[in-house]
């Protein structure tokens, strides 16, 4: 079970530095989002669950936050 729960918090906070590193993830990404998802991510990768929990929260809640505000724009626009 700790192997698993490892694997899996390891490798969303892989997808959250290559969204920060692309500049991409639902939505564009400025630079202050980028900092925010590589501060997430370096959450998952330290052993103590609670962070683990925070870096997920982080991670998700920025993301939801920023495709919200592009669809936002697109509906504005069109």
């Amino acid at each position: 079970v700790e192997i698993a729960y490892r694997l899996g918090v390891s490798c969303v906070g892989i997808i959250f530095i290559v969204m920060a590193a692309m500049g991409y993830g639902r939505a564009l990404l400025r630079t202050n989002d980028r900092i925010i998802m590589v501060a997430a991510a370096m959450f998952l990768f330290l052993p103590s669950p609670w962070l683990n929990v925070l870096g997920l929260l982080v991670g998700a809640w920025h993301m939801k936050i920023r495709q919200n505000a592009s669809e936002g724009s697109a509906a504005s626009s069109g």
